[in-house]
């Protein structure tokens, strides 16, 4: 029972026993003075005194009565006026409660389930032993959004996209999970073909919201299917499986559907595997570097290598570079791999160059790695300790990843521009910032990605595409490489274009230093008779 409920019984109660307690007190009082006067009537006592007597009767209960008339009534409105705000009381509590309740379960930007109210959803679902399909959609680097257009815009967006959401969502709920992503919870029955025509509808609207909202046009999204069956003992729960899909979409290029599959949850083990062996395996020296070789076609010279990381881990094998990186990144190893680069690299290039080697030599940093801000004053030790000349190294950063805090990345790239690094862009023409970047950071040389030229041989558009890129670099003065020149038509073409320097296997795959031995003497660049 409520408690207003019991206040409001309580003072039924005590009026009930008020009006008692008056009634039995003015029956007492009628009981003595008829006893009293009877004693009179039978002692024949009719003077003055009886008369005073009855008088006297009649004003003590007329008082009597009075009084406690008057406290019932007291009593009554100071319960009712208690009744009345023990009620208001409550009606501000339930208030509150379904205030605070809203805030817990609804996200308030967008006034969807956050990500509280859709975990709610999906237990009582399973609860209920109910099938359901959940689609987990991302934003593809929406964080460029707010670093480019601001917090209104980006809101804007989100909020467009929710109401889009919500007015297809007679069949599902919806939920805002984190800053960037929704969750779609489907009692439908999908199969493969109608989930893909399904997403791609979300996926086409959602492309067309943020170009109007924010004119972003390169803008997509990415979306991890998984669905959820009544008895289903697999793990992990239907959420997790979803994020995992979107993992694997993410990974693999983004602007993707991928639905979830047992072995991604395999994989995600054995990432966490991976990680956790990165600093034994750096103190065991299974890291080690290959070098590719960067040409100048028109001169047929070697003008540099770029370094690249490899790892060959005792039990998990020969692991992927692109997964080096992006898992530790995680771990914030990062940083330790990158000292470990730049120092192999530079003692590498100081025994080229005792050896009368004379090249450059490119090394890739990480994102993360341009918000270090220990970073130039590194950079500069170990080259002061191997001898090196800062100019015959360049740093490169990959355009096809996500810059946080463009400022900050600036001023660090500033600092290490100041000490007479160079600075790439590597996969320029990939990612969704390429003419921001090119503007914005101090860039000296653009590594064309391989795709410019991947069917540059039989496809015209590209050509022409490969031709308004260099319009662009040219007219900003920066040094062009182009990735990826697998055959000989294609080192052609890029001569025509006048593009002169150029690495891929046509030339060269990566390899260790001492391979490359062979391969410098090839072009001139050791004494055979050394």
């Amino acid at each position: 029972m409520r408690q207003q409920d019991l206040d409001s019984n309580h003072t039924h109660i005590f009026c009930k026993k008020n009006r008692v307690f008056i009634v039995i007190n003015l029956l007492i009082f009628l009981t003595l003075a008829i006893v009293d006067i009877t004693m009179v009537f039978m002692n024949h006592e009719f003077n003055h005194l009886f008369w005073f007597d009855i008088l006297r009767y009649l004003i003590v209960g007329t008082l009597i009565v009075s009084s406690f008339m008057l406290s019932y009534r007291i009593v009554r409105q100071y319960l009712s006026q208690k009744d009345e705000y023990l009620n208001n009381i409550t009606s501000t509590s339930q208030t509150q409660l379904q205030n605070l309740e809203k805030k817990i379960k609804y996200d308030e930007l967008t006034g969807l389930y956050n990500d509280d109210g859709i975990k709610e959803v999906i237990e009582n679902l399973q609860k209920e032993s109910k099938p359901y399909t959940l689609f987990n959609i991302d934003l593809d680097d929406f964080k460029l959004i707010n670093d480019l257009k601001g917090m209104v815009w980006s809101d804007s967006a989100l909020k467009e996209i929710a109401n889009y959401l919500k007015e297809r969502s007679e069949t599902y709920e919806v939920a805002r999970d984190h800053e960037d992503s929704f969750v779609l919870i489907s009692l439908n029955e999908f199969t493969p073909d109608s989930i893909s025509e399904f997403t791609k509808s979300l996926l086409k609207q959602i492309r067309v919201i943020l170009h109007n909202e924010i004119h972003a046009y390169l803008f997509s999204a990415s979306i991890g299917v998984a669905s959820y069956y009544p008895n289903e003992k697999s793990l992990p729960d239907t959420l997790t499986k979803s994020e995992l899909a979107l993992h694997q979409a993410k990974i693999s290029g983004k602007n993707r559907v991928v639905i979830y599959k047992d072995e991604f949850y395999q994989e995600k083990i054995n990432e966490v595997l991976i990680m956790s062996a990165i600093k034994p395996s750096l103190k065991n020296n299974e890291f080690y570097l290959v070098y590719q070789p960067i040409m100048d076609i028109d001169k047929d010279q070697i003008l540099g290598v770029e370094t690249l990381l490899r790892w060959q881990h005792p039990e998990l094998g020969h692991i992927n570079p692109e997964k080096i990186i992006r898992l530790s990144e995680l771990t914030d190893d990062i940083h330790r791999i990158t000292n470990f680069v730049v120092k192999e690299a530079f003692r590498q290039l100081k025994a080229w160059n005792e050896q009368g080697i004379d090249i450059r030599l490119l090394i890739n940093l990480s994102p993360k790695n341009l918000l270090d801000k220990t970073l130039p004053d590194t950079l500069i030790k170990y080259a002061t300790e191997y001898g090196i000349n800062p100019e015959d190294v360049g740093l490169e950063i990959t355009e096809s990843s996500k810059l946080e805090k463009l400022e900050s990345v600036k001023e660090i790239l500033e600092r290490i521009k100041a000490y007479n690094f160079r600075i790439a862009i590597d996969d320029f023409g990939t990612g969704y910032s390429t003419l921001t970047y090119i503007k914005e950071l101090p860039i000296d040389i653009v590594k064309l990605d391989r795709s410019f030229i991947t069917n540059i041989d039989t496809n015209y558009e590209d050509q022409l595409f490969l031709k308004f890129v260099l319009d662009i670099s040219n007219a900003l003065r920066k040094l062009v490489i182009i990735e990826g020149v697998e055959t000989e038509v294609q080192k052609q073409i890029i001569k025509e274009h006048q593009i002169a320097l150029a690495q891929g296997y046509y030339f060269s795959k990566p390899k260790k230093a001492e391979e490359l031995q062979c391969f410098f003497e090839s072009y001139g660049l050791i004494n055979q008779n050394n």
